[in-house]
């Protein structure tokens, strides 16, 4: 599944304001946390990305201060992904590469 593929499947991801940029080893997490949040509503997700190599989705709450079963779904995918390596999807783990930039990786994809 590629990221247009993502959105399309997903309309929570689908209002004007909603930026999502993660990469092709997350896509599948991402994935499941949309399925999880459409199915309990009341939710809108506004940003979903990669930064210091971790997975942050921000949300918008409708009709309500928030909801603690949407912030479940995100802290269980945050988890996940700080696991998943961001090119391929296997178990990865917190890398840096020489630029500084956090990331995580397989040993296959280490960062240079």
């Amino acid at each position: 599944m590629t990221l247009d593929d993502l959105v399309r499947a997903h309309p929570i991801l689908q209002n004007t304001e909603c930026e999502i940029d993660v990469p092709p080893g997350w896509v599948p997490l991402v994935h499941d946390l949309a399925t999880r949040l459409e199915a309990i509503g009341g939710v809108r997700v506004e940003q979903v990305k990669q930064k210091l190599g971790g997975l942050r989705c921000y949300l918008g709450y409708m009709g309500a201060i928030h909801n603690a079963e949407a912030d479940r779904f995100i802290d269980e995918a945050e988890d996940m992904a700080g696991r998943t390596c961001e090119v391929c999807g296997a178990e990865g783990s917190l890398a840096r590469s020489s630029t500084g930039y956090f990331t995580v990786r397989c040993p296959g994809h280490q960062p240079e």
